[in-house]
């Protein structure tokens, strides 16, 4: 997560749903991702799904389903050091 923010990504909620009780919730979340230059133009935007369980309001466990090629591509922008 600390990379996406030293990045600058900007991400952003379409849709939120959550279930179940406070000790054990599932929750998804459906939005966009994306990385401008500082003038404005699109480096990067993706669409992305997150999958997740939660515990008394800690995230326990969760995964997230975008387009791969899309993220390849991010990563040759931002030179591949995947840190």
């Amino acid at each position: 997560m600390r990379r996406f923010v030293d990045a600058g990504l900007q991400i952003f909620p379409d849709e939120v749903v959550v279930k179940g009780f406070p000790w054990r919730m599932t929750v998804c979340i459906r939005g966009t991702v994306s990385l401008h230059t500082s003038s404005g133009q699109p480096v990067y935007e993706n669409r992305y799904v997150i999958w997740g369980r939660m515990a008394w309001g800690l995230l326990r466990e969760y995964e997230v389903y975008e387009d791969t090629q899309q993220t390849e591509s991010l990563d040759a922008c931002l030179g591949g050091s995947g840190s």
